[in-house]
C-alpha cells in the first residue's frame, strides 16, 4: 500500500497550515505561500490579485499583480526582489 505524501507548498516546502495566500501567476512553482513566509499577516495580506516577488520579476510573470516584497502594483524597483522592474 502506497503512503500518501503530503503536498508541499511555499519556499519552506512544508504542507498547508495556518493562513496561506495563492500566487496569481499561473506558472508559479510554489502556488501557495504561508503568510509568515512572505512577510504578511492576516491583517496585512493584500486583497485581490497578488504575486510573490519571485514571479513578479520573472519575464512574463503576473506584472498586474502585487509584488510580495513591496506590494507594488506596477513597475517594481523595491530592491527586495532583485532590484528588477516588471517587464
Amino acid at each position: 500500500v502506497a503512503s500518501a505524501e503530503p503536498e508541499l507548498y511555499c519556499f519552506c516546502r512544508r504542507g498547508s497550515f495556518g493562513y496561506m495566500i495563492g500566487c496569481d501567476d499561473d506558472d508559479c512553482a510554489y502556488e501557495w505561500f504561508h503568510l509568515e513566509c512572505v512577510g504578511l499577516t492576516p491583517n496585512t495580506r493584500p486583497r485581490g490579485k497578488w504575486c510573490v516577488a519571485l514571479c513578479c520579476i520573472t519575464p512574463g510573470g503576473c506584472g498586474d499583480a502585487r509584488c510580495a516584497a513591496c506590494s507594488a502594483t506596477s513597475d517594481c524597483g523595491c530592491g527586495d526582489c532583485g532590484g528588477q522592474v516588471l517587464p
